[in-house]
């Protein structure tokens, strides 16, 4: 699980936003606006309602995946 808030304020998948700015897009892939900088910061009540999630009700639909 890796959550990450870019400059654009929007929560991303760490792999796909890195990805995307590995590819050298310096705009938001929602907005459109060029990002201030590519910093990514990790958004942890993101990272820590996915980890409830995947240990409670979460769990038996992953299983079944």
């Amino acid at each position: 699980v890796s959550p990450v808030v870019a400059a654009d304020g929007i929560t991303y998948d760490l792999q796909n936003i890195k990805r995307w700015l590995d590819d050298g897009n310096t705009k938001s892939p929602v907005t459109g606006a060029e990002l201030e900088h590519t910093h990514l910061n990790v958004n942890q009540m993101c990272k820590s309602q996915i980890q409830e999630w995947r240990a409670g009700p979460g769990a038996e639909l992953m299983q079944r995946g």
